[in-house]
């Protein structure tokens, strides 16, 4: 048995961390030979050391999914809740508690997870990097709740983009720093998600009537057609947070529109809408994107009109519109036994608005 005492260099602990790593040598004489063993004691200070020496400081309960959809609501309902805590030895009481004004007073980094398939310098990576840097996500308040241990009393941080919107599944770090000195970083892995899939919106909105009698005479347009559509876009965004306006462009009207961006390079290809449509199911929200993607393949597709009423600009987009809701009401006639009659009503108001609209 080998009895180890604390050395000179153990004795006074300076407040930075409670188990302070001691180099120690031992020398025995094996008859003339000399044996010696280097190795290391984790000195433990103030008794408390090794009740966190095995705490996951450096995980999180449950994967952290940072909302960057196009949507600001859906940002704001799907805020990742992170509790967060800086706890500091109180001498005096010999515990350690919680500094409120250090957790308030916590900053936060983002950066790009280096992987082997995603290595810096490469295009891939610099693509998703300035698209995580224009998301600008944020620790911002949230009135969602999260499991805590009230005795480490954590202020909860809403996670979620304050920018641009981002594509899902961006593997990031997220390192937070503390004001104090002694305090070393956290550094937690998180994940993009983005819940906005426009192309499953779309295909349920050109799908949805198939097999109904009603679709062997009206048709909504085909699907992989819509795709290319929104694979020509740089972006769907909510009206107020279009690229343009940081670069002092203003649409002239106050409508939702699909910005072609031939009249000046530095301007992005994307569709404006004010209300951006919530998910599958929302008929109005999809019909509003479908009307612009329409102008967008007019616009793929080279037509030639100048954007003025007079020239029908409007007459496809327009039309499909109303067809749309046509259709979707009509199908919901033929599935609905409650409301037939009210849905053959809305169905027949659609089509004398597509057909008698002043632009069709």
């Amino acid at each position: 048995m080998i009895l180890i005492a604390p050395g000179h260099d153990a004795e006074q602990w300076d407040g930075n961390e409670f188990i302070k790593p001691c180099k120690c040598e031992i020398t025995a004489m094996d008859g003339k030979l000399p044996v010696k063993a280097v190795f290391e004691v984790n000195v433990c200070f103030e008794g408390i050391g090794t009740a966190f020496l095995n705490t996951p400081h450096y995980s999180s309960p449950q994967e952290i999914l940072i909302p960057c959809d196009a949507n600001e609501r859906i940002r704001e309902d799907k805020a990742f809740a992170l509790p967060l805590t800086v706890m500091v030895w109180n001498p005096d009481t010999r515990t350690l508690e919680p500094d409120t004004a250090a957790i308030k007073a916590l900053s936060m980094e983002v950066t790009l997870m280096q992987t082997s398939t995603m290595k810096p310098g490469s295009d891939a990576f610099k693509k998703l990097q300035t698209m995580v840097e224009e998301a600008k996500i944020a620790l911002c308040e949230t009135a969602n709740t999260v499991e805590i241990d009230p005795k480490l009393s954590p202020e909860i941080f809403g996670l979620r983009a304050t920018g641009k919107t981002a594509k899902a599944d961006i593997e990031l770090m997220l390192t937070f720093k503390c004001e104090l000195p002694q305090i070393a970083d956290l550094t937690l892995k998180a994940k993009t998600s983005n819940s906005m899939d426009y192309k499953a919106m779309i295909r349920w909105l050109i799908e949805y009537p198939a097999g109904s009698y009603a679709s062997q005479f009206i048709a909504l347009g085909d699907v992989n057609t819509y795709y290319k559509a929104l694979d020509h876009l740089d972006g769907v965004y909510q009206y107020d947070k279009t690229p343009n306006l940081a670069k002092g462009f203003r649409h002239r009207s106050n409508e939702n529109y699909y910005e072609h961006g031939k009249g000046d390079i530095t301007r992005d290809t994307f569709i404006a809408l004010h209300v951006l449509p919530t998910g599958i199911g929302d008929l109005e929200g999809i019909i509003l994107l479908y009307h612009e993607l329409t102008h967008t393949l007019e616009d793929i597709l080279l037509d030639e009109r100048d954007g003025t009423p007079a020239t029908g600009c409007e007459r496809n987009a327009e039309l499909l519109k109303e067809l749309a809701r046509a259709l979707h009401n009509l199908c919901d006639a033929e599935k609905d036994g409650a409301d037939t009659i009210g849905h053959i009503r809305k169905a027949i108001e659609c089509l004398s608005v597509g057909v008698n609209h002043q632009e069709v």
